[in-house]
């Protein structure tokens, strides 16, 4: 393993450049950057959950969830690295890092799931995607997309229908309005 938790993601991203692990590169320090400035959102960042009385009455409930991040750009520039870097230095809890299409086949079924459920009457009517995505939520509210990119009507559907349902509380249904660092192999 090239990185070992210990520290903030941009004390240890520093380190690999000065231990000479990897070379200094300037657009992948623009996207540690961007990665650093997320981890001190999520920092102070606690996602609503099932609470008692309490903690309903005086939670923030303006409080929206930190926006994530979308790298994109050429292969072999170190977008996977710098998401892996960033997922093992997170103090998060509870998160999960999943290739794209993977993932998303999981959530097809448990989408099915929820609907066999729905049919054979053991849960009451309700949207499974809705459902889908609270299920994922308890699991993981910081997620690490591999290869995301969406090629499915499906998919996109999906994600669509999550977006208003989660966006208050898990940041990473928040793709429309994500900031996007780019890695790219232009000086300057």
């Amino acid at each position: 393993m090239l990185f070992a938790p210990s520290g903030s993601f941009r004390a240890q991203y520093q380190a690999l450049v000065s231990s000479g692990s990897i070379e200094p590169d300037a657009a992948q320090a623009r996207v540690a950057e961007a990665f650093g400035e997320l981890e001190q959102r999520l920092a102070g960042y606690r996602p609503a959950r099932k609470q008692g009385l309490l903690g309903r009455l005086f939670a923030d409930k303006d409080e929206a969830p930190p926006r994530g991040l979308y790298i994109h750009g050429e292969v072999g520039r170190g977008k996977t690295m710098l998401m892996d870097l960033f997922f093992q230095q997170s103090d998060v809890v509870h998160k999960r890092r999943a290739h794209f299409h993977e993932f998303m086949a999981e959530v097809h079924e448990r989408i099915y799931g929820f609907r066999q459920n729905i049919a054979r009457g053991e849960i009451a009517d309700g949207d499974v995607i809705a459902l889908t995505a609270a299920s994922i939520f308890e699991q993981a509210w910081l997620l690490c997309f591999d290869e995301f990119h969406v090629t499915d009507i499906a998919d996109a559907m999906i994600l669509g229908g999550c977006s208003p349902n989660c966006s208050h509380s898990a940041p990473w249904w928040s793709r429309p309005r994500m900031s996007r660092p780019r890695i790219s192999t232009r000086a300057g």
